[in-house]
């Protein structure tokens, strides 16, 4: 139906364009911290506008949780979806492996091999970079960090792998899961998946777990992933999403208002406090899976669906993958050889030096991530067509659904 007629429709396993827009939001999220939180920052944070500015950056770590939301939805939908068809392990993990691995490996060779090869000054601690490189080739990273409690457990540009090492752990152990779970009691175990996260990281927390360790531990970071999970489960019923849009606006608005008082307590929504790391997380999890579910539901021309399927948020959404791989390095780079005193000041305020340098750091960010797509993913991505999701399975839930079943 053309998009100014407000049609509301049930998410079915086509694509949908608003997914690729929140995809961009939680990646420029991620980008603005990074971007922000300099070694000598470009701002003065006690200043305004400066401090909103530096607030902003300080909670854009979030957009990695809304990263594990839309993942626990998307990777449970499609296994649903093709569950007790041909080949559903198979078929599943083959079209992960063409989705990650040429990019996470590429990437790993790129930095391991080529660079200091190639360009050895480029990476500021070269000694460190041929140590602890195993937690990296087998997506175990995060339980480095967590382990030591600290960032400098694995080399320098890959602390970021934590959550890709997060995701893929998720994507082990959950379609043994959903394989052989019956969708309701699969329910009762993703909303238990999702309570358990809270209660353990209080008890870590509570017994003086390094707070780096609880922010990057699987177990502790199920929430976003369980949350995910339980929205494509519903999704699946009977009364499909639509019967839940009222109660998720509800849930939105109060995961805002709670996250607005984390903010109005400690200044901004800080990923190492006490109460963000139980409270907190568990609202954002909350919030993220509520606007999922808004943004499914909603009307095809709401304002905020129109924004999310903007031509250029679709692009950055489907760039975000190679955006987070390579902003760290890109970041690293230009920090280099940046010079803060040959750009004009706003008033007292370093407002233009940053902005400036958010322009070149995304710009060069995204020209990484063009020539990662069409040099690399798009290929890989071709050969998914060898490993069909299950034509009958996706066909029944895009009759169910009423969109058109995907070629």
């Amino acid at each position: 139906m053309p998009v100014g007629h407000g049609h509301r429709r049930e998410p079915g396993l086509g694509h949908v364009p608003a997914l690729d827009g929140l995809r961009a939001v939680a990646i420029l999220a991620v980008m603005l911290m990074h971007f922000t939180l300099l070694e000598r920052p470009l701002i003065e944070p006690s200043r305004f506008p400066d401090g909103i500015i530096w607030a902003l950056g300080l909670s854009g770590w979030i957009g990695v949780d809304l990263f594990f939301v839309l993942s626990g939805f998307l990777i449970t939908g499609i296994l649903l979806d093709t569950k007790g068809g041909n080949g559903y392990c198979r078929n599943f993990y083959m079209r992960r492996v063409l989705r990650i691995f040429p990019l996470y490996y590429g990437s790993l060779l790129l930095l391991f091999v080529v660079i200091p090869n190639v360009a050895p000054a480029v990476v500021h601690d070269l000694a460190r970079l041929s140590h602890e490189q195993l937690w990296l080739w087998t997506y175990l990273s995060n339980w480095a960090v967590a382990l030591k409690g600290s960032w400098d457990a694995t080399p320098p540009l890959t602390g970021h792998y934590w959550s890709l090492a997060v995701e893929e752990q998720f994507y082990l152990m959950w379609p043994f899961l959903v394989y052989f779970t019956h969708p309701r009691r699969l329910l009762h175990v993703a909303i238990g998946i999702w309570i358990g996260a809270l209660v353990l990281r209080t008890l870590l927390i509570t017994s003086g777990v390094s707070a780096v360790s609880v922010f990057v531990l699987t177990p502790t970071r199920m929430d976003g992933l369980a949350a995910g999970a339980v929205i494509a489960l519903v999704a699946r019923q009977n009364s499909g999403l639509t019967a839940y849009r009222r109660a998720a606006r509800a849930v939105f608005w109060g995961g805002i208002a709670g996250l607005g008082l984390i903010v109005a307590s400690t200044g901004a929504i800080r990923q190492y406090d006490a109460l963000t790391q139980t409270v907190g997380f568990a609202l954002l999890a909350s919030t993220f899976a509520a606007a999922l579910v808004v943004v499914l539901t909603g009307p095809d021309g709401s304002r905020v669906n129109a924004f999310l399927s903007h031509p250029w948020a679709q692009h950055i959404g489907m760039r975000s993958y190679a955006l987070y791989v390579f902003h760290p390095w890109v970041l690293k780079a230009v920090w280099r050889v940046w010079h803060p005193n040959e750009v004009p000041l706003l008033g007292s305020s370093g407002l233009g030096q940053q902005i400036l340098f958010w322009t070149v750091c995304f710009a060069l960010s995204l020209l990484a991530a063009e020539a990662s797509w069409h040099l690399l993913e798009k290929r890989c991505l071709a050969l998914k067509r060898f490993y069909p999701r299950g034509v009958k399975a996706l066909a029944q839930s895009a009759q169910r659904d009423g969109v058109p079943a995907p070629p």
